[in-house]
């Protein structure tokens, strides 16, 4: 068990430094992580926190930490010390899984509404595949706050480019890319219209 529990820590080792170095906490087809986390529900409204890394990241990190201080610290007989580690992993996890997600809702609706939102621009943070959502920033308020987004038209929108909100559901944003709306040259326009 001594090799699961150091296993299982490095593993939630690297996915935290990835997490402080940028990368994202949301896993799909194409292994892109989001620190984030996007949480995902199913239909119903129910949140189920078992289809996101941040969980997966503390479970591992408490259970591999757990397990090797019982290993070296306590004379705890393999079996208890593989249960006692399993359940603080699964504690640890659970609990920042809804600490973050607590977090995330009080941030959305604490600081901009759903109509505060329509027609403001944003920035792709994290791409977004067709109906797999993505992370956004925008601009509200003078807050700079991030959202779940889904494409209205179900096109990717890679990381980096400029989008408009066009609705919000359940907290999450239906964009468009920024140049579907005021096309290529938009930006020019309006900078010779503010100069003159």
């Amino acid at each position: 068990m001594l090799l699961v529990y150091a296993v299982s820590a490095i593993v939630a080792g690297v996915l935290v430094l990835l997490s402080l170095v940028g990368a994202d906490h949301d896993t799909d087809a194409h292994l892109e992580v989001d620190t984030g986390g996007v949480d995902h529900e199913i239909e119903g409204g129910f949140w189920l926190p078992f289809f996101s890394l941040r969980f997966y990241t503390y479970f591992f990190a408490g259970f591999g930490l757990t397990g090797l201080l019982l290993h070296f610290l306590t004379q705890s007989s393999p079996v208890a010390a593989a249960w006692i580690s399993g359940a603080v992993g699964l504690g640890t996890g659970l609990a920042v899984a809804l600490i973050v997600r607590i977090l995330r809702i009080t941030e959305t609706s604490g600081s901009a509404s759903d109509k505060d939102l329509l027609g403001k621009e944003g920035t792709v943070l994290v791409s977004i595949r067709g109906s797999n959502p993505g992370r956004i920033r925008c601009i509200v308020k003078g807050d700079i706050i991030d959202f779940l987004a889904v494409s209205e038209d179900s096109e990717p929108i890679e990381v980096g480019q400029p989008v408009v909100v066009v609705a919000m559901e359940n907290g999450r944003a239906q964009v468009v890319r920024r140049e579907s709306i005021f096309g290529d040259d938009a930006l020019p326009q309006r900078t010779t219209l503010n100069g003159s």
